[in-house]
Formats: C-alpha cells, structure tokens, sequence
C-alpha cells in the first residue's frame, strides 16, 4: 500500500518546516561573524 495524497502533503510540509527551522538558527550564528567597521568621525564628537 503506497502512500496517500494527505500523508505527501504532510511528510513536505514538515520538511519545508524543518529546513526553514535550521535556516533561521544557522543565519544569526554566520551574521555575528561580520564586524561592520566605520571609518571617521561617525558620531560627530571630532575623534577619530
């Protein structure tokens, strides 16, 4: 016996809910290794 129509919509919704899962946890982790680095006076206080 082979699988039904709603048992393939559930088994691709829950994969595309788990890969989206591991996505928004991996981003945060790779984005927090970038430092943004500002040149000059940014905050208009004539310091460098």
């Amino acid at each position: 016996m082979g699988i039904n129509k709603k048992e393939m919509i559930t088994m691709k919704t829950s994969t595309l809910v788990g890969l989206t899962m591991m996505l928004l946890l991996a981003l945060p982790a790779a984005a927090s290794d970038f430092t943004l680095g500002i040149f000059g006076n940014a905050n208009e206080d004539d310091s460098n």
